[in-house]
């Protein structure tokens, strides 16, 4: 008994020809490339966001420089501290403010290092 193997001219059509778009194969290509552009571009578009929020934060941090409030804490108006400035040059809060959400009276908390202040005392007004 011959076993016969198929060949090239057994995928040929009818008419002898082959086929030119060969084999039908999914590969996925399409899905993939036009997701990938639409991450990309999302992508950027949180890139541009982030930047801008981050230039208006300067900006906002020049005008305090220029009035003359930079590194006062905008809720309670105690210093922010030299180390907490460092480290984020656009930080409007002391550290106990921050913690607390800025509320009168809230939990006492301790603060980062080098925010200038301490826990604060219970407000009643």
């Amino acid at each position: 008994m011959t076993t016969q193997w198929p060949t090239a001219d057994d995928a040929r059509p009818a008419g002898g020809a082959a086929d030119p778009s060969g084999p039908s194969v999914d590969t996925g290509t399409e899905s993939v490339g036009s997701s990938d552009a639409a991450d990309e571009d999302a992508t950027h578009r949180s890139a541009v966001d982030a930047v801008d929020g981050l230039l208006d934060e300067v900006e906002r941090a020049l005008a305090r420089l220029d009035d003359g409030t930079y590194g006062r804490c905008e809720t309670c108006g105690e210093p922010i501290g030299d180390e907490r400035l460092a480290e984020l040059p656009v930080v409007r809060s002391c550290a106990v403010c921050e913690a607390t959400g800025g509320v009168v009276g809230g939990p006492p908390s301790a603060p980062s290092p080098g925010s200038g202040t301490g826990p604060t005392e219970s407000v009643t007004i």
